[in-house]
């Protein structure tokens, strides 16, 4: 389970594809149990932070700032799409690319 990986792995989660106004890849990797969101964008740039981590009724949370678990959040769904969700709801969902 990628989000178990041990503390010589890197696991790479997912990989999703964000069309927006900028189009982007988005990947989560795992490193020993520190969670990596990575943005990929077409002229090869990139933008990477950690990710907070909490797991809720079991179902693991994302946060973009690891030091407020609150607000939006990203969740992965069974069938692997990247899910963004607010207080109020689902955001947007992302099919997973790889």
């Amino acid at each position: 389970d990628p989000l178990l990986a041990s503390s010589c792995q890197v696991a790479l989660l997912g990989t999703w594809e964000e069309d927006v106004d900028s189009p982007r890849m988005i990947s989560i990797r795992n490193y020993a149990g520190i969670y990596h969101l990575t943005y990929t964008y077409p002229d090869g740039s990139t933008e990477s932070v950690v990710l907070g981590v909490e797991n809720v009724d079991g179902v693991v949370r994302f946060y973009e700032d690891a030091e407020k678990l609150e607000g939006e959040y990203f969740t992965i769904g069974t069938d692997g799409s990247l899910r963004y969700i607010s207080e109020k709801g689902l955001i947007k969902s992302l099919p997973k690319t790889n």
